[in-house]
């Protein structure tokens, strides 16, 4: 894994991690390389413009070369943000590393890696989820907090808490095996002791199409992940890692999905018309073309920086002094 710090034509700063591409021999070389843009939120350097050779009084190409020496003999550490390193007290050096699968999807596998607070709750997590994935929040969800089971004779997970918006909405015998998802939090799932490496997260999506998230806890964050990835230390939900392009809404689930990307690969064909078009005009996430390997990380943290910034702000003020304005 390569990390490396660029900055992006519209001033964003973007730290990138270059791993082996997933092998699809209809899509580029096999072992290809893909680059997975890391963070910023896109005002990050949009003020900070580098001297231009007129005005440092070098050639263009002699300017080039000393840019690029200086950038190779540095190590990535000095480089990886233009915020100041997170001290051991960062907000989200507790944070839970979420990795989620979105199951059925293949060529690529459609993942993201988040880092969340333990304290937030299962209908915040359904926002972010949505922005991470591409989803317009339109139908219905649920969570389901499923257990291993390591039982003699038995392996495998058995559903043990499910989790909506409004349980009372429910029928009535419906409501008692159901809880708000605004009265539980990760913590409450991840840190219970007769849960603790056992609970696993499911989350669905749209009960037509059946879009099953698999959520799974392979760690916590460092006091350093955020300074690694260009983030500030305040910022608490974030996404750090992912691939594959957000699938569509109302194609069909996994086995439609697949067949909007096959017709993607010959657009022009009679048969192929009507559910490119469908795609390009009348899909509620849809765009002008499918590459199934697209992902834009500077999108999806753009996004949950707007969505979440009043949620943050009230938390930082809450830790602020309201007469010098210093942290409590």
């Amino acid at each position: 894994m390569v990390i490396s710090v660029e900055e992006a034509e519209d001033g964003r700063t973007v730290t990138s991690v270059v791993a082996s591409r997933e092998e699809d021999p209809n899509h580029h070389a096999k072992g290809a390389e893909k680059t997975s843009f890391i963070y910023l939120s896109s005002h990050a350097n949009a003020s900070k413009q580098p001297p231009s050779s007129k005005e440092t009084g070098k050639s263009k190409k002699a300017a080039e070369d000393e840019d690029a020496h200086v950038q190779s003999s540095q190590p990535p550490q000095a480089t990886a943000t233009s915020h100041e390193v997170s001290s051991p007290n960062s907000e989200s050096a507790n944070n839970y590393l979420i990795l989620v699968t979105l199951s059925g999807s293949s060529n690529p596998t459609i993942t993201r890696l988040l880092s969340l607070p333990s304290s937030l709750t299962f209908d915040k997590l359904h926002g972010v989820l949505q922005i991470s994935f591409g989803w317009t929040n339109s139908p219905m969800h649920e969570f389901n907090v499923l257990l291993v089971d390591d039982e003699p004779g038995f392996r495998g997970h058995h559903s043990f808490l499910a989790l909506c918006p409004n349980p009372n909405g429910l029928p009535e015998d419906l409501r008692a095996d159901n809880k708000a998802e605004s009265e539980v939090t990760l913590a409450d799932v991840c840190e219970k002791p007769e849960w603790k490496d056992r609970a696993v997260i499911d989350y669905e999506y749209d009960h037509g199409d059946s879009w099953n998230h698999h959520l799974t806890l392979p760690g916590r964050a460092t006091p350093g992940t955020n300074a690694q990835f260009g983030a500030p230390d305040h910022v608490k939900i974030l996404c750090l890692n992912g691939q594959g392009h957000p699938a569509a809404e109302d194609v069909g689930g996994t086995w439609g999905w697949r067949g909007l990307k096959e017709a993607f690969k010959h657009p022009r064909k009679t048969e192929n018309r009507e559910q490119v078009d469908w795609y390009k005009i009348g899909c509620l996430n849809g765009d002008t073309n499918l590459d199934p390997y697209a992902f834009d990380i500077l999108d999806v943290n753009d996004g949950l920086r707007d969505a979440f910034a009043d949620n943050q702000a009230r938390e930082n003020a809450d830790d602020t002094c309201e007469e010098c304005g210093k942290d409590l």
